[in-house]
């Protein structure tokens, strides 16, 4: 098969699971998962070059690696405590790394306090965003604001220092 005729089999997946033609057939589309809500988001950001400010249905590449960043995190912490349904719940290709039960539960409650924190400091229901966009993949264009927040939070409190360190 040509490169041309994977890409065309690509953007015709794409299509079938809801992205719009002209985000199927974005170059750098290739990494974020339309499969996943917070793909297709990432997509749409990508289609207006970064600007969320003009789709408010919108994530930036920062803000898509904090979600995926957070959602192995889930992932792991529910692995390690062996909750039922985990495979079926979660997306797939995101591991858990080998931790250990403590390891994942001290890691999932710094990650809870720093979602607690900016939930009261912007006084919007962060954790719900998460939950509800996220993890139960479902649209609700009044919580994406609340979603990005949190997710600069995870990204300048988790994944930032680790950009630089690289």
């Amino acid at each position: 098969m040509s490169a041309d005729e994977a890409k065309s089999v690509v953007i015709e997946a794409r299509v079938r699971h809801g992205v719009p033609r002209m985000l199927a057939d974005l170059q750098d589309a290739g990494r974020p998962n339309p499969g996943t809500l917070h793909g297709k988001m990432r997509l749409r950001g990508m289609l207006i070059k970064g600007r969320t400010d003009q789709d408010p249905g919108a994530i930036n590449a920062d803000q898509f690696a904090a979600a995926e960043w957070y959602l192995g995190k889930r992932l792991a912490y529910l692995r390690a405590i062996g909750a039922e349904r985990v495979a079926y719940d979660e997306p797939s290709g995101i591991g858990t790394g080998g931790i250990t039960i403590t390891e994942a539960n001290d890691e999932w409650r710094k990650v809870l306090r720093v979602l607690q924190d900016v939930s009261t400091e912007h006084r919007a229901p962060i954790v719900a965003a998460f939950d509800t966009i996220l993890v139960r993949q479902t649209f609700v264009q009044s919580l994406v604001g609340d979603l990005r927040i949190g997710l600069n939070a995870i990204h300048r409190t988790f994944l930032a220092g680790q950009r630089r360190a690289a």
